[in-house]
């Protein structure tokens, strides 16, 4: 056999792979806003996988299981991170993670209706507010480096209650755009 022919079960563990990557980064982007290693944590993740794949049953759904090594290797990589006044604490992740390994039960591929939902509220916001959004989830900084770099007027409380009013403003723009959606 040709050294550079996949084997039956590493064809298989790519297509299985292939089609469930975009559940393993949603649920990177969900743990770790702003995350700017999320190829280098699917990655890990991809590995881990291959390593046990060997004690996966093809009747087995492996969405789940994508989702279950992605959780793990965020928890990891959170751990390496050691950025406590930027992380949710692990009650909060254990629920995010929960909730993506049931929304993995059902996907089917397309986009989430309410990923489509998010994208239209966001086009809602001002350039101001877009931009303090971007600061803090794009670009990892914490609200305190965000307070103190003096970009936007207001103490680090000030910012917290404004950060509360646009998630709170988002997840019910999202929550009506996806009823409407289905």
């Amino acid at each position: 056999m040709d050294p550079q022919t996949p084997t039956p079960d590493g064809a298989l563990y790519a297509r299985l792979l292939i089609a469930h990557e975009r559940q393993m980064r949603t649920l990177v982007r969900s743990m770790i806003p702003g995350c700017r290693d999320v190829d280098e944590i699917i990655q890990d993740a991809s590995v881990a996988m291959w390593k046990k794949f060997h004690e996966y049953e093809p009747q087995r759904p492996f969405g789940p299981l994508a989702v279950a090594f992605a959780r793990f290797q965020s928890m990891a990589y959170l751990e390496r991170r050691k950025r406590m006044a930027a992380r949710l604490s692990d009650e909060s992740l254990e629920k995010i993670a929960d909730c993506a390994v049931s929304d993995a039960r059902m996907w089917d591929g397309r986009e989430s209706d309410r990923q489509v939902a998010l994208d239209e509220c966001m086009t809602k916001l001002t350039p101001k507010e877009t931009r303090l959004l971007g600061r803090r989830y794009g670009d990892g900084l914490t609200v305190t480096e965000i307070a103190d770099s003096g970009e936007f007027r207001g103490s680090r409380e000030a910012l917290y209650k404004t950060y509360a009013r646009l998630i709170q403003r988002l997840l019910n723009c999202v929550r009506l755009k996806a009823d409407s959606i289905r």
